[in-house]
């Protein structure tokens, strides 16, 4: 930020991080907020990984263009990487029942074009609104996006928005990541409790295969 400039991004962290972690700051462009972080006792963050990237954005929208391009906000980053903010920008993937211009469109298109040419992938969940203004003329929208890199993907453990509502008109959201590979729990059924049966009698071969 030069001297006279607003100071529209900021990153909050915890006093665990500020004991534990280093990190640094670097602004590749004006609106972005880039935290690469290490730990203190040299170990690693993620994974494998000795570094983690937090990147916060707030890419306004002045005279119709934004302040953030694509190439200065999607850079390649080898280690685990995680993209937050407001992009001002819609896509159908996020937004399937936003009646789109031709020109909100294209410009959502060519920003995630070029994220995945990067390795980054939307954690959104489709149809949740991240934007829900407070009166009738403004419709509600998907302009927040939380993006991770192909490094982090497998370390993502949740993305959720359903949490008490702020005074902003913006939704607050919550992206959990766990330092180990990340596996959802898949149900499973109480096999003991099933009668596996074949024309009312018990059927061999499966009582068979489950004492195996």
């Amino acid at each position: 930020m030069t001297i006279g400039q607003k100071k529209r991004v900021a990153t909050y962290v915890n006093c665990f991080l500020t004991e534990c972690f280093n990190y640094l700051c670097v602004s590749p462009a004006v609106d972005v907020l880039h935290l690469l972080m290490s730990r203190n006792d040299g170990g690693k963050v993620v994974g494998g990984h000795e570094r983690f990237s937090l990147i916060n954005t707030y890419n306004r929208q002045v005279d119709d263009n934004n302040t953030v391009s694509p190439a200065s906000l999607f850079t390649d980053n080898t280690n685990p990487s995680l993209i937050v903010g407001d992009l001002n920008v819609h896509t159908m993937y996020t937004d399937p029942e936003r009646d789109m211009s031709t020109a909100e469109r294209r410009k959502g298109e060519h920003y995630f074009r070029v994220d995945g040419l990067h390795g980054y992938a939307i954690l959104n969940e489709p149809g949740i609104y991240t934007r829900t203004p407070d009166n009738n003329t403004t419709r509600p929208s998907v302009i927040d996006y939380t993006l991770a890199n192909t490094q982090l993907a497998e370390f993502v453990r949740t993305w959720r928005t359903n949490i008490p509502h702020t005074s902003s008109d913006h939704r607050a959201i919550i992206t959990m990541i766990s330092s180990t590979t990340f596996t959802p729990t898949k149900p499973s059924p109480d096999w003991n409790r099933i009668t596996w049966k074949t024309g009312g009698e018990a059927n061999a071969v499966i009582e068979d295969e489950l004492k195996h």
